[in-house]
């Protein structure tokens, strides 16, 4: 048997069985223990900050975990409200300064004619700009939402039960951790799980240190280099630009050009020529490190995690952006692991 399914064979089978399994947990088992296995490493990283005002302030551990998770909760809501406010009110000064636009015509005129776009287009454009605008009024928007109330209650009390499972989970987990502990020792698969783990931790730890150089040194260009060019908001824009770059498909390129495109359809072309240049600073930046240090660190090339992103969002949906890339590394690890299979198994 071990002859039969060794080799390239064997590889062979190791990736299709692997590849089963991993799908199916993330299809049938993972919705249903996400929140708890979350919990694991959420407690793993309150631990510290946990003992630390036990030791120093005489607060008990689940008391003190449960602490830090609404005062990061909080932190992160109250940064939410004002991100979506700001992003709301940039919205809001890009339609009103497209309505104007086509109103009065583009600035890009050569013999009398529009080069950009014809009169009857700007036309339609800006029908259906008044269009959209007295449609979605208040009152529809209201009557939309009562219409689908039942789906949209569901939908948050979902959300929330998922929410206050995890939290509750995460405070037991930091109190339990020792009785956890003995008792997952008892496990058949426990070396393996520890092994995985060891393993996921380490290309977790090295991909998140390259993704934050990256996202630091990104930030630097496109902060300092707006704040420098003399845009509104350059360092905060710089910083949205150096978190939508670390996110997968997405990049700077998603700010950037669409950015790019706005200053010079109003003509400001010198704008335009230096959002340009960060942009091209930034691309060729990410290119160079993403090469060195993402490759590297997760075993994969930069095709194959976009790749493995492609596949987990059409398999997995939004969860896929996660799911997809750790369905490859746990594949990757479980085809290193020693075939069962094989002669040395079979001697045993």
């Amino acid at each position: 048997m071990g002859k039969l399914l060794s080799g390239e064979w064997a590889q062979f089978f190791k990736v299709v069985i692997s590849s089963i399994v991993v799908y199916l947990l993330f299809r049938f088992v993972f919705p249903l223990a996400w929140p708890f296995l979350l919990a694991f490493p959420t407690a793993m990283l309150l631990r510290k900050p946990v003992v630390f005002l036990k030791k120093y302030f005489h607060i008990r551990e689940s008391l003190g975990a449960g602490l830090i998770l609404l005062t990061a909760g909080a932190v992160m809501a109250f940064l939410f409200w004002r991100g979506t406010r700001y992003l709301l009110s940039e919205m809001d000064y890009l339609m009103k300064g497209l309505q104007e636009m086509i109103a009065g015509g583009f600035p890009f005129h050569l013999s009398g004619k529009w080069t950009v776009l014809g009169y009857d287009c700007t036309v339609f454009l800006q029908n259906a700009l008044d269009g959209a605008a007295s449609y979605f009024t208040w009152d529809r928007c209201i009557a939309y939402l009562m219409n689908h109330s039942t789906a949209i209650v569901e939908f948050a009390g979902g959300f929330f039960l998922l929410f206050f499972i995890w939290f509750l989970a995460s405070i037991l987990a930091v109190e339990e951790m020792e009785q956890i502990r003995q008792q997952f020792t008892m496990w058949t698969f426990y070396r393996q799980i520890v092994d995985f783990g060891l393993y996921f931790s380490e290309v977790c730890g090295k991909w998140l240190r390259a993704e934050g150089i990256i996202m630091l040194i990104t930030i630097g260009i496109s902060g300092i280099g707006l704040w420098i060019s003399g845009f509104p908001h350059g360092l905060f824009k710089g910083i949205v630009i150096g978190v939508v770059d670390v996110l997968p498909i997405l990049g700077a390129g998603t700010v950037y050009l669409p950015w790019i495109v706005w200053e010079f359809l109003n003509g400001r072309t010198v704008s335009g020529g230096i959002l340009l240049i960060l942009y091209g600073i930034c691309y060729l930046t990410r290119q160079v490190l993403e090469s060195k240090l993402v490759g590297k660190c997760m075993g994969m090339s930069a095709f194959e995690f976009l790749a493995a992103v492609y596949v987990g969002l059409k398999l997995f949906g939004g969860a896929g952006l996660v799911l997809g890339p750790v369905g490859i590394l746990i594949i990757i690890w479980c085809v290193r692991q020693p075939w069962p299979f094989s002669e040395s198994s079979e001697k045993q």
